[in-house]
């Protein structure tokens, strides 16, 4: 009789060099993760056997025209079971996709955070100043920072009006010594609003970040009870032989 063995089994039978064995919570993603690459060796090969089948028809081994399209839809069987395994692999492949997800949020938040600190320091070095030049330099000097970044666009369509009307003010107090500066509490104000709606944003940023959080949890949770049942019933079952 042959013994049923866990994925977890299996596991350790591949690494038995191994002094410390992983925790149990890492088990089911280290069975999946190798579950998505025996899968991925199979479609290739799958793949090369077909379009090599193809070339021996053809005669002559030609290529063949690239055939544009989805894939052809396989047949289901009359069930529609689906076995831990393949539900494994699944959970692995989900949870890789929260985790990317839910690292580009935190990246976002990162850069966001910084802007926002940026700003504030600009706004800081405007109101210890009236100069218009002075201040058009200083705005200049952060639209160059943020060049590429994906932040350009809107600090563009923020900053760049503002620091033309700073420059034709330059050169208007130039002309005319001590004549208002309403170009620079205008640009104060700008900014101020663009740091509090760079607040808003980070909190709604927050929040996605804890629902991925959530998510990522949920699938290991699930991905654990599984390992955890078919241990049990390796269990049983090894437990029953020569009773």
């Amino acid at each position: 009789m042959s013994l049923l063995l866990g994925p977890a089994d299996i596991y350790n039978s591949m690494h038995p060099a191994e002094t410390d064995a992983p925790p149990a919570a890492a088990v089911p993603l280290l069975v999946a993760r190798e579950a998505i690459a025996d899968q991925r060796a199979e479609q290739h090969a799958a793949a090369d056997a077909a379009a090599a089948a193809e070339r021996s028809q053809s005669g002559d081994g030609a290529s063949l025209p690239w055939s544009y399209g989805p894939p052809e839809a396989t047949a289901r069987g009359e069930s529609n079971y689906i076995s831990d395994e393949n539900l494994l692999l699944w959970l692995a492949q989900k949870q890789e996709g929260l985790y990317g997800e839910r690292r580009d949020h935190m990246d976002l938040s990162r850069e966001r955070s910084k802007l926002t600190a940026d700003l504030n320091h600009l706004k800081d070095t405007i109101d210890s100043t009236d100069d218009p030049a002075a201040v058009s330099a200083k705005v200049n000097e952060l639209l160059e920072a943020y060049q590429g970044s994906d932040f350009e666009k809107e600090l563009d369509e923020l900053l760049v009006p503002l620091r033309e009307s700073l420059d034709a003010a330059a050169v208007a107090s130039v002309n005319a010594p001590g004549t208002d500066n309403d170009e620079i509490t205008d640009i104060t104000e700008a900014i101020k609003s663009k740091v509090e709606e760079l607040g808003r944003d980070d909190q709604l940023e927050l929040i996605q970040i804890q629902s991925l959080t959530a998510d990522i949890r949920e699938a290991g949770q699930l991905a654990s009870n599984l390992i955890a049942s078919s241990n049990q019933a390796s269990n049983t079952i090894v437990g029953n032989i020569g009773r």
